[in-house]
């Protein structure tokens, strides 16, 4: 199988958030706002939950270094920048073994095509390591990926600077074309990593968003001097899917709640599926492209699929594996 379902953990959710956030602020240009960020990093929290998980990231963030200050006017919604006062005040340094725990935490995330920001998270590790000695880490943490990381720069500055993007991108089944894109966000499934984007049409109008797949990208480059703004209705979240549902949809699985799903799973089955009768539990009914995946995700989720039987055949293996084990 290409992909295995993995669990992420609600740490290993707000460490991706925090090193993105990290990331976006050191780059940034201008103040970020409250609606950008939440539409980029936390976009299916209330506002309430918003609130708290920035509080929460914030803090995280002044422990690695880096704190932030509100500069909006009183009454005003969040605008914030990087207080250069308050970060690294005086300067530091790492020993040896600061390093090395640096070195064994980060580097999973380099060989992760989900995490969009490998590449300068390989480039920071290998200053690191240059730091203490030729230790041939460079090599080490970009070999492997098999995804060109050449790409990622330039849509990642499009993304963050707000700039229009040239890009060459093969569709499925399609042949590569030259295409104009405005990208709005970004997302990781399944160990890979996706792009939300309009694109230009013919007659100078732009397309409704759609997802794009990093792998799938031949070039990018920005177009220098463009600009544009993200809708304020924009949020990342609608253009989800579950971990089983990336390509085309080949049936309708019916999923059953054995009594104990998590509230999360229970909402995401919600918004990408339609509540249906049944006799055990709380049923759902939503549309899948990989049955063995969507069987895996039934097992790790203690979920149950009822039909069609390509699934429940999947699920019933899946099981008997688990239990020989």
């Amino acid at each position: 199988m290409e992909d295995d379902f993995v669990t992420v953990s609600r740490d290993d959710e707000q460490a991706r958030r925090v090193a993105g956030l990290i990331l976006a602020f050191s780059n940034a240009k201008h103040a970020l706002s409250n609606e950008e960020l939440r539409n980029t990093y936390y976009p299916q929290a209330s506002d309430e939950a918003f609130r708290k998980a920035f509080r929460r990231d914030r803090t995280a963030m002044s422990a690695c270094g880096l704190s932030l200050v509100n500069v909006a006017s009183e009454g005003q919604p969040g605008l914030w920048k990087v207080d250069e006062a308050a970060s690294f005040p005086g300067g530091g340094s790492l020993s040896s073994k600061d390093a090395l725990v640096l070195d064994v935490a980060c580097a999973p995330l380099t060989h992760d095509p989900s995490f969009p920001h490998r590449s300068e998270l390989r480039l920071a590790l290998a200053k690191v390591d240059g730091s203490f000695g030729p230790s041939g880490s460079l090599e080490r943490l970009f070999s492997g990926s098999g995804i060109d990381d050449g790409l990622l720069p330039p849509l990642l500055a499009a993304l963050s600077g707000r700039r229009e993007a040239v890009v060459t991108y093969q569709a499925r089944g399609q042949e590569p074309r030259e295409r104009r894109l405005r990208l709005y966000g970004s997302f990781g499934l399944r160990r890979q990593s996706y792009f939300v984007a309009s694109e230009l049409r013919d007659d100078g109008s732009w397309r409704e968003p759609r997802v794009y797949r990093l792998d799938r990208f031949l070039s990018a480059r920005v177009v220098s001097g463009s600009s544009y703004r993200i809708p304020p209705d924009f949020c990342v979240g609608d253009y989800l899917r579950l971990p089983f549902q990336i390509g085309p949809e080949v049936g309708t699985v019916t999923i059953q709640d054995l009594g104990c799903t998590e509230g999360e799973v229970a909402a995401e089955l919600d918004r990408r599926g339609r509540h249906v009768d049944g006799r055990g539990g709380r049923c759902w009914e939503v549309g899948y492209s990989d049955p063995e995946a969507c069987a895996r995700w039934c097992v790790a989720h203690r979920l149950m699929p009822v039909g069609p039987r390509e699934v429940t055949d999947h699920w019933d293996r899946v099981v008997e594996e688990a239990c020989d084990a």
